[in-house]
């Protein structure tokens, strides 16, 4: 569902919380070409009105009256819906840690991002971090902007025999993506190492469902660990993960003074640590959807140093930021679907 031209972003709350209600429609209501059609604190009564109201966008709790955000979007069929019309859903929840899961079920099941509920002591990042995720989400060619070369599309498969390491930087609908990356390659590949935007109490959640998903050792990098083929690794959440060579091995470590201070794991901090290590030339660098540019920048000088670089295509993108981003500066050999990434990178490898 994209917006015309001078057409509202039509949101449905989905929240139990009355104190919370009202703060998000003061919320919302301040954020320019937003309408708010419907405010529902009961699972079932808002999955009966997602047809009815056709929003652009819902905030989901996963607390709620007589069930689950994942009760919503199951009974809304919510991934089909958003398929089909481009609706996205953002989860504003403060589930408690032990309930980390659900968020992913909820991404599993078609939301598309999530977010701390505001408190009154941060309602200013809330209001600027969802006003950011909106207009990513809606936001309309500008004309301005001169238009992006075409980028062609790998006319054969590549074999990763030939390369020593796989870097992959996402960000807003990533996460699914990356299981299927992770999953989807070949089983003799080189290590993979992946800068998810992401907070740190989820990612270690994140890196043992890839692995119970995908059969595939995954592992949260926390500080050093040498780099294993066939292993993937997970940048700490609010820590950047760096890779260094030591003797004849690979390691990924950690480091918190970066340059990125928004986003952090920071895709900026990993692509830059292979160009400076002289690995550009052994390594494949993947950028996935996601807001801004987090690395664009460091994605060509891999390219420059040799690099087999690739971008997730606009059309599959829930967010065509970083892609984009890369795409302009000239940082890609080639850009595709998630499915002909892995496909591309699969079936000329060695088994």
């Amino acid at each position: 569902m994209t917006t015309e031209k001078n057409q509202k972003t039509r949101i449905m709350i989905v929240e139990d919380s009355m104190p919370v209600q009202v703060i998000l429609n003061k919320v919302f209501s301040r954020i320019p070409n937003v309408e708010i059609v419907a405010t529902v604190g009961s699972a079932e009564k808002a999955a009966k009105m997602v047809d009815q109201l056709r929003p652009n966008l819902i905030s989901l709790d996963m607390k709620l009256e007589g069930g689950t955000g994942l009760d919503f979007l199951k009974l809304s069929n919510f991934r089909e819906y958003s398929r089909s019309t481009g609706a996205r859903c953002i989860l504003v929840t403060d589930y408690s840690l032990h309930d980390r899961n659900f968020v992913f079920e909820a991404i599993s099941l078609g939301a598309t991002s999530y977010i701390r509920k505001p408190q009154g002591s941060d309602l200013a990042r809330f209001t600027t971090e969802i006003t950011d995720i909106i207009t990513a989400f809606f936001r309309k060619a500008d004309p301005s902007l001169r238009a992006v070369e075409p980028v062609i599309e790998a006319s054969h498969s590549i074999d990763l025999n030939a390369y020593n390491l796989i870097a992959v930087g996402s960000s807003t609908g990533g996460t699914e993506i990356v299981r299927d990356i992770i999953g989807g390659l070949p089983r003799n590949c080189p290590p993979i190492v992946v800068a998810q935007h992401m907070p740190e109490q989820y990612t270690s959640v994140f890196a043992s469902r890839i692995q119970a998903q995908t059969q595939r050792p995954t592992i949260e990098v926390k500080g050093p660990v040498q780099l294993h083929n066939n292993h993937a690794y997970i940048a700490a959440g609010s820590l950047d993960m760096i890779i260094e060579i030591r003797g004849p091995n690979l390691f990924a470590t950690t480091r918190t003074d970066s340059k990125e201070t928004r986003f952090k794991p920071s895709v900026a901090a990993l692509f830059d640590s292979i160009q400076k290590i002289g690995l550009s030339n052994k390594s494949v660098a993947i950028m996935l959807t996601g807001m801004g540019h987090d690395g664009a920048q460091e994605m060509l000088k891999l390219k420059q140093g040799g690099a087999l670089t690739i971008g997730q295509s606009k059309e599959s993108c829930v967010v065509y930021g970083m892609p984009r981003a890369a795409a302009e500066l000239g940082a890609l050999f080639w850009s595709a679907s998630p499915d002909k990434i892995i496909a591309n990178l699969s079936h000329g490898t060695k088994k």
